[in-house]
């Protein structure tokens, strides 16, 4: 967190009419310190897959109302029954 404001200061600060300081701000450049796993990584999570089901309403898991903290809790049997819904 601190570098990037420390990056955004850079941005912001500076003389009117200085070659050094850009006209826009990009933000897809500090989008690598934010990116924490890959895609992949976050689908195959088994955690992340029950509460996207659950966001989406799918009725094998619309009435979860507590999802387990840790994603080794969550059995991988549980996504079996929803092989319709899912793909």
């Amino acid at each position: 967190m601190i570098k990037s404001c420390v990056r955004l200061k850079m941005y912001t600060d500076g003389a009117v009419g200085t070659s050094d300081k850009p006209e826009y701000f990009r933000l897809e450049q500090l989008q690598e310190e934010f990116d924490f796993c890959t895609d992949d990584e976050l689908h195959s999570n088994r955690r992340f897959r029950l509460l996207e089901y659950r966001a989406q309403d799918v009725p094998e898991f619309r009435n979860f109302n507590m999802v387990p903290a840790y994603e080794a809790e969550i059995r991988a049997d549980i996504f079996d029954v929803c092989v319709t819904w899912c793909r």
